[in-house]
Formats: C-alpha cells, sequence, structure tokens
C-alpha cells in the first residue's frame, strides 16, 4: 500500500513537471529586437500588426538598397487567402507608387521570412521584372495567366525563394542582440 502511494506520488510529480515544462516552453517570450538605427529613407505605415512588422520592412528595404516608398502594412483578407492555390502568409501589390503588403499575424521569426519574401517581389516591381496589372502578369517581358501556372512553377516566385532565406538572415543580424 506504501510503495503503490510512493507510485502515484511520483507519478504526480513527474505529470506535473511535464505540464510546467510543456506550458513553459509555449508562453516563453519570443527574443526582442535591439535598437536598430534606420536611414529613414522609406515610409512604413502599420495598420494594425505587431510594431515589428515595421520595422522588418524597413530594415529589408535597406538591406535591398530599396530607397523613397511607401508601404502600407495591413492584415491578409480571409477572401484573398481563399483565391490562392496554396498556403497564403502574406502577399504585396503594388498601386499608384505604393506598396501594399497584406500579411497574416507571425511570430517574429515567421514574419522575418515572409516579409523577406515580399520585399524581393518590391524589388521585382521596382526593377521592373514583375508587373502586375488588372489581372495580367508580366515577367521579363513574357505575360503569363495565373491560372495556367501553378505557384511552384512561377518564375517570379522561384526567384524570391531563393533571395528570401540570404535576406532573411541578414535581417535577423541586424535585429536580433
Amino acid at each position: 500500500m506504501k510503495n503503490n502511494k510512493l507510485l502515484i506520488l511520483v507519478g504526480l510529480v513527474i505529470l506535473g513537471l511535464g505540464f510546467f515544462i510543456i506550458y513553459d516552453s509555449q508562453t516563453k517570450e519570443e527574443p526582442s529586437f535591439k535598437p536598430v538605427e534606420l536611414k529613414q529613407q522609406n515610409s512604413v505605415i502599420n495598420g494594425s500588426l505587431p510594431s515589428y512588422y515595421d520595422t522588418i520592412v524597413k530594415v529589408g528595404l535597406e538591406l535591398t538598397g530599396i530607397e523613397g516608398v511607401t508601404v502600407t502594412i495591413e492584415e491578409l483578407p480571409e477572401e484573398v487567402k481563399k483565391t490562392f492555390d496554396g498556403e497564403l502568409n502574406a502577399h504585396v501589390r503594388y498601386l499608384d507608387g505604393r506598396f501594399y503588403l497584406f500579411i497574416d499575424p507571425l511570430n517574429k521569426r515567421k514574419a522575418i521570412t515572409v516579409i523577406s519574401h515580399e520585399i524581393v517581389h518590391m524589388k521585382q516591381y521596382l526593377d521592373g521584372t514583375f508587373k502586375y496589372d488588372d489581372g495580367k502578369i508580366t515577367w521579363n517581358g513574357q505575360p503569363y495567366l495565373l491560372e495556367d501556372i501553378t505557384y511552384d512553377d512561377r518564375p517570379w516566385e522561384t526567384e524570391a525563394f531563393q533571395i528570401e532565406g540570404q535576406l532573411a538572415s541578414q535581417i535577423s543580424e541586424v535585429v536580433y542582440q
């Protein structure tokens, strides 16, 4: 009987420690960004998403040499996600000289990667390799219809995926302590 009570007590202690470890790992805050000094050469307007999105966008733009642009950050609407043929975390559009970055709420590390990808698209818009006009896409002068090419086969996406990792690493080096 004594052994059963001891086994139950040990089991409860182990169970309690397990719950504590799981709870503690899920409630830990993400690492803070260190103070970053920027040249303020771009305007970033954040509607309502985490303020670290502003920092990530500003640092990414600066690292890619993009200057004099305005980026408005807004939450990615559910109706836009439904029209996409895959998992969509963010989407960028360039209208009337202004970028609109639509993005899901993401943790800092995921946001750095996703925003890096979208900054590559911003650079593509600015250098003229990528154009989107009323549903028509032109990549390096060649027209594309989205319905005719899968997401993974779109050359502008291939380029963005090739570059995003390096840009995300550079942004992380700047923002993390």
